[in-house]
């Protein structure tokens, strides 16, 4: 059957290489209009409903959704009063964006900046009120006359009687933005710590994402951006993205980059080494064609049967280049063996019928290995099984449709080309047994400790925005993913599972919503009641009369005078505002004059409103920010934090086992990553089974014999050992993406064994280190590890790992099939010549 598909294709080679192109081309143009790429992570793992832990996390997402989908814009810089503002002016953007349904920047929220100094301690609030009443001064006279003339004197006046001390805030903020170019006044110093080094402010975003489009999270972060680049901010105020939304989108630009990135480097190693290894233009170009068609019908078929596209399943095309020149060189390269002593139709027609049914058989197996995930619920690896197996019959198909029809008018170098020798591989028998039996005890005591990292963060790239931001605030202790949420049915049961869980060595802290109620908040409110009667004796701003540059040159040459007075840390301060003054003119003066009357209003209006703040109880707090720590069905929210680094599944464990020892409905980050962590090593498990029975039922159809099968999963195995045993010496860890190599190394391990096998059983064992099989054995090998290698250069960590694995692997099952497999040939000679 094999061989009679074949001489049709040779024989209507002009039709058959049409019609397979046209369809290459319709199946492109379906796939670039109806391809899309899911980039909601949460669809790679299908858990089972009756997993606790997801049962639980679904509940809490029901609950309390403001937490799901979200986008992180991180603010940062060396003063917080300006970074402060510049938050605010980007909430109000933001909430007046349409693209954004919430805005939560808790940092700069109404509420909560009104009755910040309630959450500071009584010794931190007397600090405080210290720079309040310093402030006191400076804002009752600039009040008199809210000028840049007047507050020129007003500084002076300052430096003189108060020499060597720091700026009050007012006198500070103001200074520092005229030498900006513009006029801002905090009138309260800031709340935060003044030896900090850095200030952050968070603004936590969701928007309506479409998971229709191919980056369906580029609307949303494009939008962020260019209101983040329309921003006015100081230098020195620096806006980054992070959270959910934006990583999901570098995750699959990373994926597009790295497909495309490792296609381009694949194709000149495919070059490279085709060049070297057949030596044959016609021939390489015949298999470059067959790559592009493979591909192309691969893609429509995908869109067609599977709809989408996820982060692991793009890297397919590449995995096409190094899987379907396998077929092709084998073929290939027999029909050019074929072809010195027969015509081409008659080289093709016995090439097919020589090499097809061991064709058909990879085919078979490395599908079965494709496919094992499927019945898994790790839905992400399966997607890419079924197009990757989509692809291997494509791949067996055009070889004996598109191939025969494409080399019928090739010229095939013939002679000194096939001249090639494997036999520096032929060993003694007795001492390569025991040189693989030491190998297999050393491998195997190494690669027990090897790790499995169950993160999905470990599949990013750690040098992106928004990883980089992420790992920031994580070491800065201002958030991290990694603590459990426990909700708690109501208050009293809050108390209760806080207590409990606050004595656990495990847990370093809790917190929830009765941590949003200040304690002594009565004492607070009697140490701020006299600071509040005197600023509310400023009851009136008045506007400058004048606003002359005379006036202000006399003003500016008593600030220089009184400038030796300033502290040396102010000095280049003073000596920028000088200059910004000395050059205005009427016109300018005016307007800073009208901005200086207008931010002392609003920052007196501010401060009256902070130092008025009533005490407060859980029932007073706006519902935007109660919502987000207790549910309408009015179950309250526990963050329990960790007290060590979870950089290990143990720690996880042990952080998980101990919470749910107290509080059984845990949620969140660690619990799910925890979670899909079983998930995958159960789909691992159960996918690595599936593959070798699959595989070995069909090898003993093959073969009709117990025991080759067996002697052609030997390599593999050990190859496999010694691949888990070099990442544990090289400090690598298997993860939710390379977790792939294990199926697959047993289905295209045994690819190579079939060929040397098959060519040992049909009566040419005496020259297979010689023959077109160990040529076309090597040179698909050399060509899977080129491709594969290409996908380690991956900004996608997920896919260089899958990449980097295939490449150690498949390097190390050449090297012991071909020592090994030909010895175990030799000890069995019996059962061999009995499967003859």
């Amino acid at each position: 059957m094999i061989s009679r598909i074949v001489g049709i294709a040779a024989q209507h080679s002009w039709w058959m290489i049409a019609s397979v192109l046209v369809l290459s081309v319709i199946s492109l143009a379906y796939t670039a209009t109806q391809a899309r790429i899911n980039s909601d992570l949460s669809s790679l793992i299908r858990p089972s409903d009756e997993l606790v832990w997801y049962q639980n996390n679904e509940h809490y997402k029901d609950q309390f959704p403001y937490f799901e989908q979200t986008a992180l814009v991180v603010l940062s810089g060396p003063d917080a009063n300006g970074v402060d503002r510049v938050a605010e002016e980007l909430v109000a953007r933001l909430n007046a964006d349409e693209h954004f349904y919430s805005v939560f920047a808790p940092g700069v929220d109404a509420f909560i900046t009104q009755h910040a100094f309630y959450f500071l301690s009584p010794e931190q609030l007397a600090l405080w009120l210290k720079g309040v009443e310093y402030a006191y001064g400076p804002l009752l006279r600039l009040a008199d006359e809210a000028s840049i003339t007047n507050f020129t004197f007003v500084l002076a006046d300052h430096l003189t009687a108060n020499r060597g001390l720091p700026l009050p805030a007012p006198l500070q903020s103001i200074t520092s933005s005229i030498g900006q170019g513009e006029v801002q006044l905090d009138a309260l110093p800031p709340l935060n710590d003044p030896d900090q080094a850095r200030f952050y402010q968070l603004i936590v975003l969701q928007g309506a994402q479409d998971l229709s489009q191919q980056l369906p999270n580029e609307l949303l972060v494009s939008v962020l951006r260019a209101q983040i680049s329309t921003l006015e901010k100081p230098s020195d105020v620096e806006i980054r993205l992070s959270g959910e939304i934006p990583l999901a989108h570098e995750e699959i630009q990373a994926a597009l980059s790295g497909v495309g990135l490792a296609g381009v480097i694949s194709i000149v190693l495919l070059a490279l080494i085709l060049g070297f290894g057949i030596r044959s233009f016609g021939f390489i170009l015949a298999i470059f064609v067959f790559l592009g068609a493979g591909v192309s019908l691969t893609l429509g078929l995908a869109v067609l049967v599977v709809g989408s596209f996820n982060t692991l399943s793009l890297i397919f095309v590449v995995m096409f280049f190094g899987l379907g020149v396998d077929f092709a060189a084998h073929f290939g390269l027999r029909v050019r063996e074929a072809r010195q002593a027969l015509p081409i139709h008659d080289a093709l027609v016995l090439a097919a019928s020589d090499i097809g049914p061991a064709l058909l058989l990879c085919m078979l197996t490395t599908s079965i290995a494709f496919l094992a995930f499927v019945p898994t619920d790790y839905v992400g690896l399966a997607e890419l099984g079924v197009i990757s197996a989509i692809g291997m019959l494509i791949a067996l198909i055009l070889t004996l449709t598109l191939l025969p029809a494409l080399l019928r008018h090739v010229h095939l170098r013939q002679g000194q080309a096939d001249t090639f020798s494997l036999a520096f591989f032929l060993m003694p028998t007795r001492p390569t047994i025991l040189v693989f039996v030491a190998v297999i005890a050393v491998s195997g005591w190494i690669a027990k400790d090897l790790r499995f990292d169950y993160s999905v963060l470990a599949m990013r790239d750690t040098n992106t925005e928004g990883m980089r931001t992420l790992l920031e605030l994580q070491d800065e202790g201002i958030t991290t993913d990694y603590s459990i949420a426990v909700l708690a049915k109501d208050a009293a049961t809050a108390k209760r599972l806080t207590k409990q869980l606050e004595q656990l060595d495990e847990v370093s802290g809790v917190t929830g919503p009765d941590d949003l109620i200040p304690t002594q908040q009565g004492l607070k409110q009697t140490m701020v009641e006299p600071f509040r009667a005197r600023f509310d004796s400023i009851d009136e701003v008045l506007a400058a009369e004048e606003h002359s540059k005379e006036a202000l040159s006399d003003a500016v040459a008593y600030l220089e005078e009184r400038a030796q007075y300033a502290r040396p840390a102010d000095r280049e301060l003073l000596n920028a505002l000088a200059k910004r003054l000395s050059v205005m003119d009427s016109e300018a003066i005016a307007q800073f004059d009208s901005a200086l009357l207008l931010n002392l209003t609003e920052g007196l209006q501010r401060l009256r409103l902070t130092l008025a703040a009533s005490p407060f109880d859980l029932a007073g707090i706006p519902v935007e920010l109660s919502q987000r720590l207790i549910s309408p069905d009015g179950e309250y929210l526990l963050s329990v934090q960790p007290s060590s680094d979870l950089g290990n599944r143990q720690a996880t464990t042990n952080f998980i086992d101990a919470v749910s020892s107290v509080a059984p409905n845990l949620a969140g980050r660690s619990v799910v990553e925890w979670g899909i962590g079983n998930v995958v090593v159960e789909s691992f498990i159960e996918a690595t089974g599936l593959a070798f029975v699959g595989i070995f039922i069909l090898l003993v159809g093959y073969f009709r014999s117990l025991i080759l099968p067996i002697l052609v999963f030997v390599p593999v195995a050990i190859s496999l050992l010694m691949t888990f045993a070099l990442c544990q010496l090289l400090g690598l860890n298997l993860n939710m993406a390379n977790i792939l190599v294990v199926p697959l190394i047993v289905g295209l391990g045994v690819d190579t064994g079939i060929h040397v096998v098959h060519r040992f059983v049909t009566g040419a064992a005496e020259d297979l280190h010689e023959s077109s099989t160990a040529r076309a054995v090597v040179i698909s090998a050399v060509t899977t590890v080129g491709t594969f290698f290409s996908l380690s250069f991956s900004p996608h960590l997920g896919a260089a790992s899958i990449g980097l694995l295939l490449t150690v692997a498949i390097s190390l099952l050449v090297v012991v099939t071909f020592v090994l497999l030909p010895v175990l040939l030799k000890v069995v000679p019996m059962v061999a010549h009995r499967a003859r």
